[in-house]
């Protein structure tokens, strides 16, 4: 009997053992748990609180010559909200204080902002907006979710349709249909003045063109070419199939087209191509910094081309298009010609020309500046954003009529805020 009753006391014991075990691992996942949700939480506030930042910047500052007024804003964005407000030190400087929440959990970014002045770009009016059409031939007609995020100026009648918005901004024209959810603030347009356009600096680079040459460059399956700072005169150009191309310098086509195909890669940055045709970029083809081109002809950029960081493109005569998540960082001007965007291309930057299209998926940062504008379809954004534009003002971009508040911010002491 005694060894049966000791037997149940042990059991009992390893029973309340184990319960105990259970308890505190229970207790330990849900703190593990809870610890999780208020990360996760906190992840998504810090990032509210950098959206309330890029907010101010592109929206609220931009277009602001006093910022010694500002009294701050609260929006609801994905899921939670942000709150700004200012500390103005003087019109032309002050603090940005950003708060994010999320579920009672909160972030807090802080950044110094002052509008610089002498050295940065001033542009035309114009550029002050997301879209800008001056002299077009019909209606514009924007639709299926395409979103203008800024101010959109057109000498004409707009039609809105399928959920189609412009917010963050006024659409000025000459009359507005809205239908089918679409929406948008609308004022009366005013009398158009498209930037003047100086092709000087432009033709004398096209003029590399007239030199002669003899011989056209290939370069495929994966053999290479290197430059070497210089000019390289072809009468055309075809590189494809892994080729290389590596250092610096300017190929010119003094006769036909110059193709880019086919996972070609170029090495190094500071590299220009000129062209008597057109320039076709296929197939995987990336570049680094600073590539520009200039041609007589179309520009082609098509499947998965990639042209980051201070590009700058310029046809004279011809048209530019984009096509299959294309991507593009720079500056766009086809002053005589389309410039057309469809499938998933993505532009930051500057347009400069006589007409634009986008559709299916077509994301514009920066500003665009056309006579005529066809229709803004499936998907597209069109969003003003004076960070993206080019810090110096391109060359041949019309009158310096007025400075585009944000152009010339310079940021400093960018920082989470902990209280």
């Amino acid at each position: 009997m005694k060894k049966k009753g000791f037997v149940l006391i042990v059991a009992i014991f390893i029973v309340i053992l184990f319960a105990i075990v259970g308890v505190v691992a229970a207790s330990l996942i849900s703190g593990d748990s809870v610890v999780i949700i208020k990360d996760l939480k906190g992840l998504q506030a810090l990032n509210l609180a950098e959206a309330g930042v890029h907010y101010a910047l592109t929206s609220d500052l931009s277009s602001d010559s006093d910022w010694s007024d500002n009294i701050g804003f609260s929006k609801s964005f994905g899921g939670g909200l942000f709150t700004v407000s200012y500390e103005a030190q003087s019109a032309d400087s002050l603090k940005i204080k950003s708060l994010g929440i999320v579920s009672g959990v909160t972030r807090v970014i802080v950044v110094d902002l002052n509008r610089s002045s002498g050295s940065s770009a001033s542009y035309d009016v114009a550029f002050t907006h997301a879209l800008y059409a001056s002299n077009p031939s019909g209606t514009l007609y924007i639709e299926n979710d395409a979103h203008v995020v800024g101010d959109l100026y057109y000498n004409g009648d707009v039609v809105m349709k399928n959920n189609a918005l412009v917010i963050d901004g006024v659409l000025y024209s000459d009359s507005l249909d809205c239908r089918n959810n679409s929406r948008a603030v609308s004022a009366e347009a005013s009398e158009p003045q498209m930037p003047e356009f100086d092709s000087s600096s432009y033709d004398e680079t096209l003029s590399e063109i007239n030199q002669t040459a003899t011989t056209a460059l290939v370069v495929q399956n994966n053999d290479s070419f290197t430059m070497n700072g210089g000019i390289y005169y072809f009468t055309s150009v075809t590189l494809k199939n892994n080729a290389k191309i590596e250092g610096s310098g300017t190929i010119v086509a003094t006769d036909g087209d110059i193709s880019i195909q086919n996972n070609t890669t170029f090495s190094d940055d500071n590299v220009t191509l000129i062209a008597q045709g057109d320039v076709n970029l296929d197939n995987n083809t990336n570049f680094k910094e600073d590539f520009k081109i200039y041609a007589h002809g179309d520009i082609n950029v098509r499947n998965n081309s990639d042209i980051l960081a201070e590009a700058l493109f310029y046809t004279d005569t011809g048209d530019i298009i984009f096509n299959n998540n294309g991507h593009f960082d720079g500056v766009i001007l086809a002053p005589q010609g389309d410039i057309s965007c469809q499938n998933n291309t993505i532009i930051n930057g500057l347009i400069y020309g006589d007409y634009f299209e986008a559709k299916n998926n077509t994301h514009v940062n920066g500003s665009i500046v056309v006579n005529d504008v066809g229709m803004l379809s499936n998907q597209v954004i069109i969003t003003y954003d004076p960070l993206q534009l080019p810090i110096e003002t391109p060359m041949g971009i019309g009158s310096q009529e007025s400075s585009a508040g944000g152009l010339s911010h310079s940021i400093s002491n960018w920082y989470e805020f902990f209280d």
